[in-house]
């Protein structure tokens, strides 16, 4: 088994790809510094998250001025407003952000519950002296292997879900001319999060492997003997 020092580097990067998963759910309408995606329209930025979007503290209309507050209520899936309208001064982008779709982001507080699980699994494999010492069984290994997969998977489909949500905005902003798509720092921090899994998964497995190997060359030498 590598040093403490050497084998604490691949946990330290997987910790790393779960903090970036952990910060995706802290997303609008907690606050507008993370996002999805934000929209520029006539009377400000709209920004997405997770579970809602943050709007100007201020929307121009026609009629003058009216005063707004900055967030929607956290909610699975976006509740369109007049709000984005207002902003958009039109009613095609609401059409691409219907609640089946955007709903599915609750995917990521999933994900980041499994990262989390995953973690601490992988710490207690590679940190600890159990698999040295030949305490730690092939079926344990397997299962955390396993969850190790199942969260890399998990993840992968939020990420997917987030970019295809993205891609369907940007086509109807540019469909609608006056209306400029910027994107968020969700969809790369989902993708940070997905090379620690696929980074940590490998580990895993290499080290299943390794035990394996061990156990195949005792019974080879007990055989020998």
């Amino acid at each position: 088994m590598a040093s403490v020092p050497r084998a604490a580097l691949p946990l330290a990067i997987f910790l790393g790809g779960a903090i970036c998963l952990l910060l995706c759910n802290v997303s609008a309408p907690s606050t507008d510094a993370i996002s999805v995606f934000k929209i520029e329209g006539y009377s400000g930025t709209i920004t997405f998250g997770i579970w809602g979007f943050c709007y100007p503290s201020y929307v121009v209309v026609d009629q003058g001025i009216i005063e707004l507050a900055g967030c929607t209520c956290a909610s699975v899936g976006y509740v369109m407003t007049d709000v984005v309208k207002n902003v958009l001064r039109s009613t095609s982008m609401q059409s691409s952000l219907v609640r089946s779709h955007t709903g599915a982001l609750v995917l990521y507080p999933i994900a980041t519950g499994l990262t989390y699980a995953s973690f601490v699994s992988s710490a207690v494999v590679i940190l600890g002296k159990s698999v040295k010492n030949g305490t730690m069984s092939h079926s344990t290994l397997t299962i955390l292997l396993g969850l190790a997969i199942y969260a890399l998977v998990v993840t992968f489909v939020a990420f997917l879900i987030g970019f295809s949500l993205c891609l369907k905005v940007v086509q109807q902003a540019h469909r609608m001319g006056d209306v400029d798509f910027h994107w968020g720092n969700i969809v790369w921090l989902t993708a940070l999060s997905l090379g620690a899994h696929i980074f940590n998964t490998y580990q895993l497995y290499s080290l299943r492997e390794h035990y394996i190997e061990n156990q195949a060359s005792e019974i080879e030498s007990e055989i020998k003997a």
